[in-house]
């Protein structure tokens, strides 16, 4: 299997900040726990070789200024790439729940009343 031809829109597309990538973390520790969880990934292990790693890793790099602490961040953001380079393998319950982390950090931004009150 190959990668990705190109970088997922939905994941390299957005401006990260700590903030996105936090919230994307703690939502990943909560879907863990789900009683599904074990089987979805188990059911995308072999597909591993389409994530791209290393560039998850260096815009989590990039964006928290570090590595320490990253770890639960780029797995968030790994198995969401998984949902969306496979979603012929998964349910739609499945990529829900894979993809819950990816959109908590999406919509961990600033909201637009926030820029309402700014202006």
């Amino acid at each position: 299997m190959e990668k990705s031809a190109a970088p997922l829109d939905r994941i390299f597309g957005i401006e990260w900040t700590p903030e996105r990538l936090q919230a994307a973390a703690a939502s990943y520790e909560v879907v863990q726990s789900h009683t599904s969880f074990n089987s979805t990934v188990v059911r995308l292990a072999s597909r591993t070789d389409r994530v791209d790693m290393p560039s998850l890793r260096a815009l989590v790099t990039r964006t928290m200024g570090r590595v320490e602490g990253t770890y639960w961040m780029v797995a968030a953001l790994a198995v969401a790439h998984l949902a969306l380079s496979c979603p012929e393998l998964l349910t739609e319950e499945q990529s829900s729940l894979l993809l819950t982390p990816l959109a908590a950090g999406e919509n961990a931004g600033p909201s637009d009343r926030a820029f309402a009150y700014a202006a």
